[in-house]
């Protein structure tokens, strides 16, 4: 899942065995571009059933660079990624799993525009 409202944040299912709290990462991929991903273990919830969290790719919240030019960059480079037209491999701790191209017409759009 990838939001933006309060926060841009993504939720992922982390593929290896995921601790109940602390730091994580995750590396997407789409082909021959990867982009790895620093968050946290979250414990699943019943409105959420992930298990890995970032929020403002990774700035904090006190941040004057936080929906600055160089974060507009990061984001971008992550919806570029998601938006590959090909298939994503998730992968974490020796682990991972595929998902296939996103096939929802006109999701970037309003993403592009948070920050």
């Amino acid at each position: 899942m990838l939001g933006c409202g309060h926060a841009f944040v993504l939720r992922v299912e982390y593929p290896g065995n995921a601790a109940k709290n602390g730091g994580a990462s995750i590396v997407i991929a789409s082909g021959k571009t990867n982009m790895t991903l620093k968050g946290d273990f979250e414990e699943p919830s019943d409105e959420f059933a992930t298990t890995f969290t970032q929020a403002d790719l990774g700035y904090r919240r006190q941040d004057p660079a936080l929906y600055g030019k160089t974060w507009e960059k990061l984001r971008d480079r992550l919806l570029d990624l998601l938006d590959s037209g090909k298939s994503l491999t998730i992968s974490a701790g020796g682990n991972s799993y595929g998902l296939p191209p996103i096939a929802a017409p006109g999701w970037r759009k309003a993403l592009g525009e948070c920050g």
